[in-house]
């Protein structure tokens, strides 16, 4: 949706940065559609988000150039996002923790406020 709104509100204006970084954030998430997700682990899903911070990086330093509020936005919620997936990967997956606790709701609600 955002790409979407960005792409409409830029047609007549010479400014396409905020297309550009949304645009990254929609093919980025694309593939998660046709994904199974009983065999996908957190340590995916931090991947993801770190293959897309790297491209919301070189996109805007070699091809933007302008800061824009959108790409301290993408930065911050996507590098909260990959701190919590690997901390959830941690726990899941290398600690064997499955019994319910705190931090589970927290990467939920976090996960849900910072993408």
């Amino acid at each position: 949706m955002a790409f979407l709104y960005s792409f409409v509100s830029s047609i007549n204006e010479s400014f396409k940065g905020l297309v550009a970084l949304s645009s990254i954030m929609a093919i980025g998430y694309l593939p998660w559609i046709f994904t199974n997700f009983q065999t996908v682990t957190y340590l995916d899903f931090a991947l993801l988000d770190i293959a897309i911070l790297v491209a919301v990086y070189v996109t805007q330093r070699y091809f933007i150039k302008e800061k824009t509020t959108a790409y301290v936005y993408l930065i911050i919620g996507l590098s909260v996002n990959t701190f919590l997936a690997l901390c959830m990967y941690l726990d899941t997956n290398i600690l064997y923790n499955y019994t319910y606790w705190w931090f589970w709701r927290f990467y939920s609600s976090a996960v849900m406020l910072s993408v």
